[in-house]
Formats: C-alpha cells, sequence, structure tokens
C-alpha cells in the first residue's frame, strides 16, 4: 500500500480552525462518527437568523407562519440539493434522527403476512429495533450476513416479475464499526428480486439504505443511486442541532406506506365519534405528526452551507477524512512492540487504500507483546490522559462487533451472563475482547490529531523491549502477625482538589468529617475534576475548626473562606437547593455563594464556576450507605506495602519517583503500614473487615483506577504511570486500594492499631 505523505492531506488551516472550533484548544476529538462539531460562525448564522425575524408555529395561518412554512421548504429543497436530486424524486420528511426515520417507517409500512423484512446483520441496532414491529404484524424475518448478500446480488441479473407482497431489506451505506462502505449497486440489485432465494420467497422489495455514517463525511448522490428510503442524522453531518434528522422517500415508495397513527396537522378531517379521517395528500404533511422542530430545521440550512463554505464541500470532505484513517491505519499497522509483535489489530473489509470502500473511520484493538488483549477500557483512560476524545464498545452495531471479533450470538450471551451489557466497561471475558477502540475524523480534523493519538499509542502501549524477568515478588493474600498502624489520614474536603493531611479526625455517618462535602461547578451543574481543569490539584482547602470556616487557597491569590454551617450561607429549604450529578447519582447541592463564585472566576479565568455543598438534609447512598460526594465509597484505604510493590515495578522501568508523592497520585484517606514484614504487598485486597483503633470498618472491595492517578498533585504533570503498570500486573481496571464503610466509632488518630478480620491478629 502506497503510503499517504503529508501534502497529500488537505486539511484546513490551524488559524481557520483555532477561529471557527475555539473549543477544540487542548484536546484532540476523534468522535466525529458519533456527533461533529459545529463552527462558531454557523452558529452565528443561526443565532442572527432568529433574532432577525419571527418565526410562528407552521400549522398557524398569520404572516410568521407562512414565514416558517416557506423556511421550511427551502431547507427541504436544500436537502435533496445536498444528496443530488430534486422533489421530483424524493420526498424529505423530517424527523427526530435516523433512528426516528427508522422507526416511522417500520410503524408505517404495509407489513403483510407474506412479506419479508430483510436486514444485514451488521445494522445499527435502530435497524434491528425494526425487526420487532415487523415480527407483531406477522412478517417474516431473515438476518442476512454480508457473504449472503454479496453472492445473491452478484449471481442475480435484476428484473424479473416483482412479487405481491411488500417486502423490506435494510443495510448501511458504510459500517460505523468499521468505516468499511458496502455497495450501493445492491439497491437495484434487491429491488430486481436478488434476495428471493436468500430469504425463501417472492417480494415486491423496497430498499432501506441507512445513510447516517455515509453522508456523515462522504457524498451520496441520489440520482445515480435510488434507494426507496434514505434515513440520516444532520448532527453527524455538521454537528448542529441534534434531534433532527429526515427519512427521504423516492416517489412511488409511497405507496407501501400505511401509517396508522395521525398527529396534530397531518390530516384534512378529524371526526372525535366517527372513526372518520382524512390525511393530507403531501406526503410529509401527513406523516410529520404535530408541530415540526421548525427553528431546529432553519439551523439545517446553515449546517449544509457550512459544509460547502468550510469545508470545501463534501467530494473534499470525503477525501481528506479517508485520507486522515488511511494514514492513521497505516502507521498503526507499523507499530510494533520489541519483541517484533504488531501493537494493533485493525478491523475492516475493504482496501483501506481505496475511497470508494473505505470512509474515514477506523475500528481495532491493541495487543500486548505476549500476544493478549488490551481490553478498550484501558485504552480509554489513557486517551482521557492525553485528553484524546475517542469511542469504544460495540457502537450499538452487535452484528459488526460479533463479525470483527471473532464471536457468536452463544458467546456474546455468555458475555451478559458475565455482566456485560452495552455501554459498560467490562472489555475482556476471558481474554477476549467484548468491543473494540474507535477513531473518526470529519472535516475540521488534521493530521495533527492522528498524530497526537498515535503518539499516545506508542507511548502508553508500544513495549519497547521484551520484558525483562521481574523482582519475584510473592503478593500475598495474608499478613504475618506483627503491628499494622494507621500512618496517614487524608481529608479532601473539596472533590478533586487537595488533599489535608490529618494526626486524628472525626468520622461521620458519610466518611471523614467534611470529606468531599464541597465541590466547584460549572453554571450547568456539572462537577469540575482534575480530568477537566488540572490546576484544582493546587486548590487547597482546609478545615478551620477554630473559626468554623472552609479556607480555599491557590497559589498567587488571597485566601478565601466559606462557613462550614450550611445555613449560614444558604437556608436549606428545598426551595435553594440544587441538583447535580456524581458518579450518575442525582445529589442535592447548596450553592456557597457569589463571594465563592467569584474567588474561582479570578483564580481559574472563567466565569461559570460556582461552589456547591452536599445538602445536608438530603442523603446520598451507595449500595445502601450514605457517602458525601466522594465517587465510591466512604473511605479508601491505601497500602503502604503495597505502594512501595509498584514503586519497584515503576523503578524497574526507569521511573523514579517518592514513596509519598506516589501515595498522593492515588488520593487514599486512610494509609497503613506494617513493622517490618508484617504487613505483604496487597494484603488488602482479602481483608473483609478492618479494626483501626476503636472504631470498625466493613471492607467493600477494590478500587478500579482511572487516569487520575496519573496527575502529580504537586506539580500537576501528567505522565503514564502509574497506570500503565497497575494495568500491565493488576488487570484491565487497574485496582489499586480497598473501599470502607464505617460500622462503628467517632474517631481515627493516626499511629492508631489496625486490625483485619481476615488474620486476626493486631
Amino acid at each position: 500500500m502506497e503510503e499517504v505523505e503529508k501534502e497529500d492531506i488537505p486539511c484546513l488551516q490551524k488559524a481557520l480552525i483555532d477561529r471557527e472550533f475555539p473549543a477544540l484548544k487542548g484536546l484532540t476529538y476523534l468522535d466525529h462518527a458519533g456527533a461533529t462539531l459545529y463552527s462558531r460562525s454557523q452558529l452565528s448564522l443561526v443565532v442572527e437568523q432568529l433574532n432577525a425575524e419571527v418565526f410562528g408555529n407552521p400549522h398557524s395561518r398569520n404572516p410568521s407562519s407562512r414565514l416558517a412554512t416557506d423556511h421550511v421548504d427551502q431547507v427541504r429543497h436544500k436537502v435533496l440539493a445536498h444528496f443530488r436530486t430534486s422533489a421530483e424524486e424524493y420526498s424529505v420528511v423530517f424527523t427526530s434522527g435516523a433512528t426516528g426515520a427508522c422507526k416511522l417507517l417500520a410503524e408505517s409500512f404495509n407489513w403483510e403476512s407474506d412479506g419479508t423484512f430483510a436486514y444485514l446483520e451488521e445494522n445499527h441496532t435502530s435497524v434491528f429495533g425494526m425487526r420487532e414491529i415487523a415480527r407483531a404484524r406477522n412478517a417474516r424475518l431473515a438476518a442476512l450476513s454480508y457473504e449472503e448478500v454479496r453472492l445473491a446480488t452478484l449471481s442475480h441479473d435484476v428484473g424479473g416479475e416483482r412479487g405481491s407482497a411488500d417486502s423490506l431489506f435494510a443495510y448501511p451505506a458504510q459500517c460505523n464499526f468499521s468505516g468499511f462502505k458496502y455497495p450501493l449497486d445492491w439497491v437495484e440489485r434487491v429491488r430486481g428480486n436478488a434476495l428471493d432465494v436468500a430469504v425463501g420467497g417472492r417480494g415486491r422489495w423496497y430498499v432501506l439504505l441507512d445513510a447516517a455514517a455515509l453522508v456523515a463525511t462522504s457524498p451520496l448522490d441520489l440520482a445515480e443511486t435510488k434507494p426507496d428510503f434514505v434515513c440520516v442524522s444532520f448532527y453527524k453531518m455538521f454537528g448542529y442541532p441534534t434531534g433532527i434528522g429526515a427519512l427521504l422517500v423516492r416517489r412511488g415508495a409511497e405507496e407501501a406506506l400505511c401509517k396508522e397513527y395521525f398527529g396534530g396537522g397531518t390530516v384534512l378531517v378529524a371526526l372525535p365519534r366517527q372513526g372518520f379521517h382524512v390525511p393530507r395528500p403531501v406526503l410529509h404533511d401527513r406523516v410529520e405528526d404535530g408541530t415540526i422542530n421548525f427553528q431546529g430545521i432553519l439551523a439545517v440550512a446553515h449546517g449544509l452551507e457550512t459544509l460547502e463554505r468550510l469545508g470545501g464541500g463534501m467530494d473534499e470532505i470525503g477525501g481528506r477524512t479517508h485520507g486522515l484513517a488511511r494514514y492513521a491505519v497505516e502507521r498503526l499497522g507499523a507499530l510494533r512492540h520489541g519483541n517484533g509483535k504488531p501493537v494493533a489489530v485493525v478491523y475492516g473489509r475493504g482496501d483501506f487504500a481505496r475511497r470508494e470502500t473505505q470512509g474515514g473511520t477506523v475500528g481495532f484493538n491493541l495487543v500486548r507483546g505476549d500476544g493478549s488483549f488490551v481490553g478498550f477500557a484501558e485504552v480509554e483512560k489513557f486517551s482521557e490522559l492525553f485528553n484524546i476524545h475517542l469511542r469504544t464498545g460495540c457502537f450499538c452495531n452487535p452484528g459488526a462487533c460479533l463479525h470483527y471479533l471473532g464471536l457468536s450470538e452463544e458467546d456474546m450471551k455468555k458475555h451478559y451472563a458475565a455482566g456485560h451489557v452495552c455501554g459498560d466497561d467490562l472489555d475482556l471475558v476471558e481474554g477476549r475482547p467484548t468491543g473494540s477502540v474507535r477513531i473518526s475524523f470529519g472535516y475540521m480534523s488534521t493530521k495533527r490529531d492522528a498524530d497526537s493519538f498515535l503518539r499516545m499509542i506508542e507511548e502508553c502501549f508500544c513495549e519497547s523491549e521484551s520484558p525483562a524477568p521481574s523482582i519475584p515478588r510473592e503478593i500475598s493474600s495474608r499478613s504475618d502477625p506483627g503491628r499494622i498502624s494507621l500512618t496517614d489520614v487524608f481529608v479532601y474536603p473539596v472533590k478533586s482538589c487537595g488533599g489535608v493531611a490529618a494526626r486524628d479526625w472525626p468520622l461521620t455517618g458519610t466518611g471523614l468529617a467534611y470529606d468531599r462535602t464541597w465541590m466547584v461547578v460549572t453554571s450547568a451543574g456539572v462537577p469540575l475534576t482534575q480530568k477537566r481543569e488540572i490546576r484544582l490539584c493546587a486548590l487547597q482547602p482546609r478545615v478551620d475548626f477554630g473559626t468554623n470556616r472552609l479556607v480555599l487557597a491557590f497559589p498567587g491569590h488571597p485566601d478565601a473562606t466559606v462557613p462550614l454551617d450550611p445555613n449560614a450561607t444558604q437556608p436549606t429549604e428545598k426551595k435553594d437547593a440544587r441538583t447535580s450529578k456524581v458518579c450518575g447519582d442525582l445529589v442535592s447541592t447548596l450553592d456557597c455563594g457569589d463571594e465563592a463564585a467569584e474567588w474561582l472566576s479570578r483564580v481559574f479565568g472563567r466565569d461559570d464556576l460556582r461552589l456547591h455543598r452536599q445538602n445536608p438534609v438530603a442523603s446520598r447512598k451507595k449500595n445502601a450507605r450514605e457517602v458525601s460526594l466522594a465517587n465510591d465509597s466512604q473511605y479508601l484505604l491505601v497500602s503502604r506495602a503495597s505502594v512501595r510493590d509498584v514503586l519497584g515495578r515503576l523503578r524497574e522501568k526507569g521511573v523514579d519517583i517518592e514513596e509519598d508523592r506516589l501515595v498522593a497520585r492515588f488520593r487514599p484517606n486512610l494509609v497503613v503500614d506494617g513493622d517490618g514484614e508484617t504487613l505483604a504487598p496487597f494484603a488488602e485486597d482479602a481483608w473483609e473487615s478492618l479494626g483501626i483503633g476503636s472504631s470498625s470498618f466493613k471492607c467493600h472491595g477494590l478500587c478500579s483506577r482511572c487516569q487520575m492517578v496519573c496527575i502529580d498533585q504537586e506539580t500537576g504533570e501528567k505522565t503514564k504511570e502509574p497506570l500503565a503498570t497497575l494495568s500491565g500486573f493488576r488487570g484491565a481496571k487497574a485496582s489499586f486500594g480497598i473501599y470502607l464503610s464505617r460500622t462503628s466509632g467517632k474517631r481515627l488518630c493516626v499511629g492508631d492499631s489496625v486490625l483485619s478480620g481476615s488474620f486476626g491478629t493486631q
């Protein structure tokens, strides 16, 4: 394969990207197949139009209503022109997206008892959902593999008498898993009865082309290829607005539609008692139920214009995104471990060098030097560390997942039985991947984006040489009798900010007193963490019991304070409560006032930050235990013996770090250690209960680590360690430390003896 050189990829200039996509500063966005980005000027044009004129409900008859209707009709024509067709050939039915288009078609199609719904196995889940409606209406079902359709269409001559039963075949124009482009000539061949033998019955065939993935970065010429139905989502094409898509219906294909439900604006007349109504004669008028999203539809026109004005048109965008994907695949395929083994397995059917068969999407998995797979969740963690936005999993395409990963449907059922569900981070079952990693390019992507991604892969996943024999280490679940004690207590009053080392500290029903009681949130109520604002590690809070205030310190700025008593800042009536979200849980919080917000704005140079505290009258529970604003549990404990084990492994790699600084990266509440060989590394993994001084605790499992441990809490510097080492010998979840909840006790002191229920000796 001839390599793609830098000059072969005509990307947008950096100055243009900086001006039009300012939010991209400091990050690499590679999830354009999920949702591409909107430009600054595109949004400005939308707002400018909405500010300039009044657009009324299209179902009214006043001037503003007629204006909205006229503009919406113009957008329909622009959509058709974009796909190189016209109103003489196709109708545009606006929907909530490609999924909404599939649902509308399934509900409206004239399923008959001898008709068939056939679909390619490698389809989006939305197409599988159509199957259930077809099944309920007694249609026959046929799931076909790529090879079955390919052979059927190759061996069949187009033409012949069509059957009498309306049948529908659905397939994607481009695979959202791998970027492979399926043959568009299947459309005419299937309409010419090519699938009759494969499905075992003669039908009057119609074709649904799911073009959502294809048209995001490639042209679709409906003057050349004429599916009966085409579904698209506009946010995949130009980012804004979401919630708008379309079902394009070829003239004549509407004969296969018999929609039952009718909503506002879709009928000429409807009677309340008699079962009598007359649908409107124009297709889009009778199937677009209720008031359409006319303001969003107006924005579609500006999105289409942006593709031409900034992107250079779909032909140029298609060449650019394919070139970037090809470049990434070539470089990824060239990466080798020190033993010569490949670093990645790239998934695809076509030749990545051919734009006709490959789009701007790359699906792959990483492999270690010993041939074992790297879980996609591990790749995701390191990507976040480098601020690279990509996607992992099966991408709502289980059929492609089965094909490319070499899985059977029984395998997928076993994965489900093992606890794996769509969208989770259970990435390996018995060493086999349950999904993959996907990068995808958009019209504003550049070679710098591809290079940032490739550098991350090379730095974090290329084993430079054959692993040297490790220093033998026995990781025991037991510890020898002897003294184990509490060496450190850390409190983190403000979530994701600096910790306070304490000699002794009171305990509460949610954890250490005032631990993760406050958090910094954006104006939208979204918690800010070091993953998004690394300078939070320099924000050093402390609890002043003498003045009953929380003190906030940041280098170069005067301190700020807020009361420890929530009633001194805000009354706790429900009307003053705010709602935020922490690790999927809705939490009730109280705003700490404008003074704290202004201080945060000065410190971080942004005016959208507020300080919130947990609402004391509203509890938050995790597994029936009350917790603060911490992610998972009341307390996190780590062992210095385990820390030293990790230190030894890091030093074998030439990474030198002080023990206390490594402890700080794990952000524990409690740190324990033993005398001499008293405490074995990772003995805590097996502990079930714990006594510390006069307090007792229950253990609740291991803490799975994310990229936060890669941030030096003193300097804010990011590195791949210790996450890379933890992932290598502790598994994909990189577990380190254990979660605890208090069962009794009121206070902890450094030096307290530690008694574990797993070995029964102090």
